[in-house]
């Protein structure tokens, strides 16, 4: 079983958004290969994901209304078989929690050579359309990480 962390700053708003559409966009095939989940640098374990972001991804007809913040630890680093982090201060952070886990991190702005930055925006404190804007720039980067995860683990994938 292969477990995707993805790591944001509070685990309200990118990393909930980013488990939510890559959950959904897992193909069929990898039901019983791959999990995902998230978790934040400077998370309060409990908090619900912002408001904004459960109500731009449920425009979309994604529910994360359930999710519940956690704070990443390095067990849940080193537990994870691929850590996909929102910005570049959460590599840093992570790496200088465990060491030599750069290994097994990417930065999932990183996965498009197309981008000025590799970071993707924090909506927080924003407006709804600042929520619309990263749930988006999250979906198409979402498509780039499937085929990612598929060359790295050697799961079958057909991209879109």
């Amino acid at each position: 079983m292969k477990e995707i962390v993805f790591v944001c700053t509070g685990n309200m708003c990118r990393s909930p958004m980013a488990e939510g559409l890559l959950r959904a966009a897992l193909p069929p095939e990898w039901e019983e290969e791959v999990i995902v989940s998230s978790a934040g640098t400077h998370a309060w374990n409990g908090s619900p994901a912002a408001s904004l972001s459960v109500m731009v991804m449920g425009e979309k007809g994604f529910d994360i209304s359930g999710h519940r913040a956690r704070l990443v630890t390095p067990d849940i680093i080193n537990k994870a078989s691929l850590v996909v982090a929102m910005a570049d201060e959460h590599m840093v952070n992570m790496n200088a929690v465990t060491p030599g886990a750069g290994e097994w991190m990417i930065l999932l702005g990183g996965l498009d050579p197309e981008r000025k930055d590799r970071d993707v925006a924090d909506p927080i404190g924003g407006s709804l359309e600042d929520y619309r804007a990263a749930r988006d720039d999250i979906a198409h980067l979402t498509g780039l990480l499937l085929a990612y995860i598929a060359d790295r683990f050697d799961l079958p994938f057909v991209g879109t």
